[in-house]
């Protein structure tokens, strides 16, 4: 999970994808990367609805990942819902202990 993960991060998403195939997931359900990087795929391959619940669903597990909340608002603000994506943007922002999040969640915002 942390090599798919780290895929993810990288933007290697077909790789993250042939990891995740590989993947027991009854061992690594209650960890919200998992989800998170079903997401990030499902994004990858145009399912915007799916990621959206795969994002939720990692969000849910665990709400101090300020990139979970970016991916999240970002897709929500491509689907058109401005004012949730405002909201996981804005806590994306609030949340990020560095800059690298926070600068990207501000730019999205002012879009």
């Amino acid at each position: 999970l942390a090599w798919a993960s780290t895929c993810v991060r990288l933007n290697d998403l077909a790789q993250a994808e042939l990891i995740l195939k590989n993947i027991d997931a009854s061992k690594v359900r209650h960890k919200a990367e998992y989800p998170f990087c079903l997401g990030a795929v499902a994004e990858w391959k145009q399912q915007p609805r799916k990621a959206l619940r795969y994002y939720a669903q990692a969000i849910d597990m665990c709400r101090y990942r300020p990139e979970y909340f970016l991916r999240y608002g970002r897709l929500i603000k491509a689907q058109g819902d401005s004012d949730a994506a405002r909201k996981a943007l804005t806590w994306a922002a609030r949340i990020d202990g560095g800059d690298l999040v926070r600068k990207q969640a501000e730019n999205v915002l002012k879009q």
